[in-house]
């Protein structure tokens, strides 16, 4: 499973790492850490206390709890989240209870890359009406306009990308790729199988970033694509991950 944190940040469960996908900078953490932000992250919003988490964390898999052991792997985890670029405080400690993770912080999990969402359908309203109707087509226009917005401000602020390109095919505006690259992308059938259908207007925007390139190891590309469909008022978000052996 993964989690992005702060939308920099990936917690990727089976690779037991912490990425900044901007600078590509990764810390390795050990199978208890792994287990430990993994049930954090899992239950964000809730207080877990430190019973649940020496059942869950440490008894279930053979090793010994105590609380000072806890507050060490609290601690590891805190410095590594703080290495990699995070300023706020992401595990709170809550006295005499327990941890969990601060609503301040922003969490996301592969799941909501996966899914579809779809916004609302708006039925034609009465004369009376109108004023409504303006508002709510206004915030689905917002709606639409952050999704990219938040794509685009890792591509324009940390220039991660070699460069920021568009081009059209057909009815589609592709952004955040090459012609090239994203023609190459767009023909994966895994991902479309039927092929990309721009007969109607669509905008795609692409984020990828490199998890590790060294010798004889190959390169690890993680692509992330979010289709929207401008008629129908849809987007739907694509991952995958590429590797290339060296």
């Amino acid at each position: 499973m993964r989690f992005d944190i702060e939308g920099f940040i990936t917690f990727d469960t089976e690779e037991a790492s912490l990425v900044n996908l901007l600078t590509g900078d990764c810390i390795e953490l050990s199978a208890t850490s792994t287990r430990l932000l993994t049930n954090l992250l899992q239950y964000r919003g809730d207080i877990i206390s430190r019973v649940d988490i020496f059942q869950s964390v440490f008894e279930k898999y053979g090793a010994r709890p105590s609380n000072s052991n806890l507050n060490q792997y609290i601690s590891t985890l805190r410095r590594s989240l703080a290495d990699l670029g995070i300023e706020k405080n992401v595990i709170i400690t809550v006295p005499r209870i327990g941890f969990k993770i601060s609503e301040e912080v922003i969490i996301t999990s592969d799941n909501d890359y996966s899914t579809s969402f779809t916004l609302p359908t708006l039925a034609p309203q009465p004369p009376g009406e109108s004023l409504l109707w303006k508002h709510r087509k206004v915030a689905i226009l917002f709606l639409l306009f952050a999704i990219g917005s938040m794509l685009f401000s890792h591509l324009f602020i940390y220039k991660k990308q070699s460069s920021i390109a568009s081009f059209t095919q057909d009815k589609c505006t592709i952004y955040g790729a090459g012609a090239l690259r994203a023609t190459e992308i767009l023909r994966n059938k895994k991902l479309f199988p039927s092929g990309l259908d721009c007969s109607t207007p669509k905008k795609i925007y692409f984020f990828n970033r490199q998890l590790n390139q060294e010798q004889d190891l190959g390169i690890y590309m993680d692509i992330f694509i979010l289709k929207c469909d401008i008629k129908y008022q849809r987007c739907h978000s694509y991952y995958y991950k590429e590797i290339k052996n060296a």
